[in-house]
């Protein structure tokens, strides 16, 4: 984002005197319009175009004029902090929630909320073609477009990148904790799958 802004900066001086007229718009959405929360942790764009949002007070979706909030006390999400988002094969979205705590750690309770009629159910199995239980899942992201899965497992502490077909990739990070975990970058078709430890940065 920082080169995009200094782009669009830096264009008129590369142009010269006459550059081509344009504007650029935004909106500000804030708690006044119906934001859940001032702190954001994810968002996700739907199969439809409506945009959700993880909060620290719960999940919100926005359809370009109003928010709809879903939350523990209304809906009976697991909890109100959402740190990650992600769409299943059926374009359900999956819901990872964060520990009670300043860092970002998954609590490996997952949910997922249908888009079109807003029901809410537990995953006790979340990966495609695989055993493990949710319950054992810190991470799930699927790349954009792709049925392409990266997770990270506890019990062993490992990194997996599913397919349809099974396991394509794993690796398993000896002398490491749960809470040595680092909250992970999730545009894994971007940069590749990003795993952050307090000290070592691994990179597929």
């Amino acid at each position: 984002m920082r080169i995009i802004i200094l782009s669009l900066f830096f264009i008129p001086l590369l142009l010269g005197n006459n550059p081509p007229n344009f504007s650029v718009e935004y909106e500000l959405l804030t708690l006044k319009e119906g934001l859940a929360a001032n702190e954001i942790f994810c968002t996700l764009k739907d199969a439809r175009g409506y945009l959700w949002i993880g909060t620290n007070n719960g999940l919100n979706r926005y359809d370009g004029q109003e928010f709809l909030h879903f939350s523990l006390e209304k809906n009976g999400l697991h909890g109100n902090k959402i740190i990650n988002l992600t769409l299943s094969e059926n374009d359900e979205i999956i819901i990872t929630y964060g520990i009670r705590s300043f860092e970002l750690l998954a609590d490996s309770v997952y949910q997922s909320i249908n888009p079109y009629t807003f029901e809410i159910s537990n995953l006790l199995y979340i990966l495609p073609g695989s055993s493990i239980p949710s319950s054992k899942v810190l991470w799930i992201q699927k790349e954009d477009q792709q049925e392409i899965w990266h997770c990270i497992t506890k019990q062993p502490l490992q990194y997996l990148k599913l397919g349809k077909d099974g396991i394509r990739k794993s690796r398993t990070f000896t002398g490491k904790k749960p809470t040595d975990l680092e909250i992970l970058n999730s545009s894994f078709s971007d940069i590749g799958s990003l795993i952050s430890f307090r000290q070592h940065l691994y990179i597929d």
